[in-house]
Order: C-alpha cells, then structure tokens, then sequence
C-alpha cells in the first residue's frame, strides 16, 4: 500500500486516537474508583451484619460486560469464559439480593 492510500484510508475511518486515549484514562479511573468503592461497602456492610449480595451483582456484572467487550474486539477464548463466568455470578447474586429480606 502506498502512503496516500494508508492516509486516506485512515481519514475514512473517522478515528480519533487522542479521544480513543481521553476515554481509555478516563475508563482506567473509573474502574478504579468503582473498585474502591465496592470494598467501601462490602467493608461497611461485614462491619453492620449486611449481606453484600447487591455490591457483588454490581461487581460481577461490571466485569461482565468489560469483559464481554473484551472478547468482541480479541476474540479471546479466554475473556469468554471470564465473561460466562462473571455473567453467571452476577446473575446468582441478582437472585440473592432479590430474594433476601431487606435489613
């Protein structure tokens, strides 16, 4: 290929790397604060005799579909069965905190 076809091939894609880079930060934060704060509350929650099942349906789901992302672009074998895995594990504690009385 010769360097003005890569170029306008690239045009035509209407992608941004330095906005495809802003999110990805920004993502990576996110990611982590969500972390933090599901320890928070899990901590919070062994502390005040609580179950965690909602702290842990909203954990399992997150990694869920990142990881459902994941294997979209990578074709990965391996991020599919994180997904199946945390799908299921989601979906088992969205169960338990439905059917669990309230404190």
């Amino acid at each position: 290929m010769k360097k003005e076809e890569i170029l306008k091939k690239s045009r035509l894609e209407d992608c941004d790397e330095g906005k495809e880079y802003i999110e990805g930060r920004g993502r990576y934060y996110g990611e982590i604060v969500f972390v933090i704060l599901a320890a928070i509350l899990m901590i919070y929650n062994l502390f005040r005799g609580h179950t965690n099942n909602q702290v842990f349906t909203l954990f399992w789901g997150f990694l869920a579909a990142e990881g459902f992302g994941k294997y979209r672009t990578g074709k990965s074998k391996g991020e599919l069965v994180v997904t199946i895995c945390a799908a299921v594990a989601s979906i088992c504690y969205l169960i338990l905190s439905i059917m669990s009385p309230t404190p």
